[in-house]
């Protein structure tokens, strides 16, 4: 059953690990965050500023890179931020969006069924991102799921345990397994 248990660990830390390799560095106050807000604001504006010396659709996927760029960054620190699964989800759905306008962008450089061909394949690309995104925060719920009941298992059969003993002895035991699962 353990080795059951660690390999669904295994599983959902993988999928976890794939779904946040984002690059961003995590933290945890508020003044970070506006930090690195003003920090992407910078980085855009200066990428933004390169797309100036390019001319017509050239200049044009710049500029739809260097916003999915800000948007990616802005999520990741967002999710960081708030350091929930929903949060990490919503940043992978944040990446599908900036890289399907970057898509769109792109296909206009084709013609007729060419062009539609691109935004069909770019559309199916970004669906495909979504689903993978929220099933993966299902697998994290179903995962902490599972853990929970694992832990309320192991607790109560701890404190099964400690009936079969009478006394203080029974009071030790009750206290240290409330201690141990943090009740």
């Amino acid at each position: 059953m353990n080795h059951f248990l660690e390999k669904i660990a295994a599983f959902s830390f993988g999928l976890l690990c794939l779904s946040t390799t984002t690059g961003a560095v995590p933290f945890s106050s508020s003044p970070e965050y506006e930090a690195n807000m003003q920090r992407v604001e910078k980085e855009y504006v200066a990428a933004r500023e390169l797309c100036d010396v390019l001319k017509g659709h050239a200049q044009d996927v710049c500029i739809a890179e260097a916003k999915a760029e800000r948007k990616k960054q802005e999520a990741d620190a967002e999710s960081a931020e708030k350091n929930t699964p929903e949060a990490k989800t919503n940043a992978l759905i944040s990446y599908a969006d900036a890289e399907l306008e970057v898509a769109k962008t792109r296909c206009q450089a084709h013609k007729g069924n060419e062009q539609d061909i691109c935004l069909k394949r770019a559309q199916l690309e970004y669906q495909q991102r979504v689903s993978v995104a929220k099933a993966n925060q299902k697998v994290r719920e179903a995962h902490q799921d599972a853990l929970d009941e694992i832990s309320e298992a192991d607790y109560n059969l701890a404190l099964e345990k400690c009936e079969r003993l009478k006394g203080e002895e029974k009071k030790a035991c009750v206290k240290q397994v409330k201690q141990q699962f943090n009740q």
